[in-house]
């Protein structure tokens, strides 16, 4: 039988990548006052939510993240999430910390798609990784298998915690 369970999502709050229009997915970039702010916000929410554990990333933004969140709560007993390089964003390989529409015009313009809307919207962000990848002159971004297989490690390392009723993961 199979166990149910509640699970939040949550994003990191905004980062200097984020307002320089960088790809940061495995790159580390500094939480903005912001993205403090966004973090504090969403600690408020869920200050009454009861978790019984809290999983992020192992990058700098989604631990400072989640920390205060759980320094919000008011209900749960965890002081430190899990974390796991499973719960990190897309690695972006040779375009990490490049500028968001310089990479995907790279990737996306032989095919006649020279935006990454142009890429989602004609095909998927699945396609949109596949061709990232081909693009990286190392081949060392994550298509979209090599992401999906990383990211349900996360979900199985989740599934395999018994003691859970609510988590929180931070990515």
């Amino acid at each position: 039988m199979a166990k149910k369970f509640t699970l939040y999502m949550v994003r990191h709050g905004q980062t200097y990548f984020n307002i320089y229009n960088k790809l940061q997915g495995w790159s580390n970039s500094p939480l903005t006052e912001k993205g403090i702010q966004n973090a504090v916000d969403t600690g408020d929410k869920l200050a009454n939510v009861k978790f019984a554990a809290a999983y992020c990333s192992d990058t700098t933004r989604a631990m400072d993240t989640i920390q205060m969140i759980l320094d919000k709560n008011q209900v749960s007993n965890i002081d430190k999430p899990i974390t796991s390089m499973h719960f990190r964003e897309e690695f972006y390989g040779y375009y990490e910390g490049t500028d968001m529409d310089q990479a995907w015009y790279l990737a996306g313009a032989p095919h006649g798609l020279p935006t990454f809307k142009d890429i989602v919207a004609k095909y998927s962000i699945g396609k949109a990784k596949d061709l990232l990848k081909a693009a990286d002159p190392f081949h060392q971004a994550e298509d979209n298998a090599e992401y999906w297989q990383r990211v349900d490690a996360g979900f199985d390392l989740i599934k395999q915690n018994q003691k859970f009723l609510m988590a929180i993961t931070c990515y």
